[in-house]
């Protein structure tokens, strides 16, 4: 049960998220009163070893850009000079991008179908390559990954099956990473698949739309989990199943009827299957799995869940409710959540 909340927090509960564009434009701002031409120049600089870079993809290296700043500009302007394969950039520094949607981005682009049914993430990325080699005309594909060492893909399956898809020779991936320990996310067999080729490029860039989606623009629930971005909401709710969809807002509902408390499993199984939201706890649980991926929903080992926002979000981002009145607060942990407008992945598919 979630502790006792002032009447401050109640109210807090209710006010409206800050708003990402406001803040962006803010940042923006501040940087560019702060006149600086050293990033230009560095850019400049770097720009001119795109060929190169582009010369060790072909010979078969993925490279790997570290060093001080954010080097997104850098990797977004590489990115339009490969403009003879196909190109798929991949925000992962966004908390709601996820593996699954990058694998299905390339099966609906490349081979215009779903990726295989009924298997797993890894078995889907195997799929995928073996296409690529089978496939003529055989295209070339490029993963441009910000921030691959970013909250939503430093799970080890995650790495893994990303390393599936680089040991592709159809497949080429540019990744960039922003924390010192990053190469330990990799085992061994990964770091082999990956093939990496270190570049240390010092942009000295701000963090701008990194910070936009930090964990820090708000707190996090009791669970520890770090929630998905306000704004990036929107997009995923329009990508789920509408069996998934409806589990969500039925558990957003239970949960603002209690209070803000965690959800009992087993009654809320109970509640969702005689409201024929579900056909069967297979159903549930697959439904559960991919709200819980997305980090729409968060669970303990009690068996118990809720989402991870607060009062507003459910209402107005989930629910589309109507505002509630300002004194009507119920007792939520009253998490803000970050915004960044923008899909988790943007992709740029380059003609031939």
């Amino acid at each position: 049960m979630l502790g006792k909340k002032s009447k401050d927090d109640k109210k807090a509960a209710t006010l409206a998220q800050l708003d990402a564009d406001d803040i962006r434009l803010a940042l923006q701002d501040w940087d560019a009163s702060c006149i600086d031409t050293v990033i230009p120049d560095q850019l400049a600089m770097y720009s001119g070893r795109f060929a190169q870079w582009e010369h060790q993809l072909i010979a078969g290296f993925n490279l790997l850009f570290t060093g001080l700043g954010s080097k997104l500009q850098l990797l977004q302007s590489f990115a339009c000079h490969l403009n003879h394969m196909h190109v798929l950039q991949i925000h992962g520094y966004l908390p709601s991008v996820s593996i699954r949607y990058v694998v299905t981005t390339l099966f609906a682009n490349l081979f215009n179908q779903k990726p295989p049914a009924n298997r797993s993430v890894e078995e889907q990325c195997m799929e995928c390559a073996h296409l690529l080699h089978t496939s003529p005309p055989s295209v070339s594909v490029c993963l441009v990954i910000h921030s691959i060492d970013g909250i939503s893909l430093r799970g080890a399956g995650t790495q893994r099956a990303l390393s599936i898809l680089a040991a592709c020779r159809f497949i080429h991936v540019v990744g960039s990473i922003d924390h010192l320990n990053a190469a330990s996310l990799w085992e061994e067999s990964d770091t082999k698949r990956f093939g990496w080729l270190e570049h240390i490029v010092h942009m000295y860039a701000p963090y701008t739309n990194e910070t936009l989606v930090s964990t820090t623009w708000g707190s996090r629930g009791k669970t520890g989990a770090a929630p998905t971005a306000v704004s990036g909401i929107k997009y995923i709710l329009e990508s789920l199943t509408p069996t998934d969809l409806a589990v969500l807002r039925a558990l957003g509902t239970q949960q603002l009827k209690d209070g803000g408390s965690m959800v009992e499993y087993k009654p809320f199984v109970d509640q969702c299957r005689k409201a024929m939201l579900v056909s069967s706890v297979q159903a549930m649980r697959n439904a559960i799995a991919c709200l819980t991926e997305h980090g729409l929903v968060v669970t303990n080992k009690a068996d118990q869940m809720r989402v991870p926002y607060g009062d507003h979000t459910i209402q107005h981002t989930i629910l589309g409710l109507n505002p509630p009145a300002e004194d009507d607060g119920e007792g939520e942990e009253g998490e803000k959540e970050d915004g960044h407008e923008g899909n988790a992945i943007a992709e740029s598919v380059a003609t031939e």
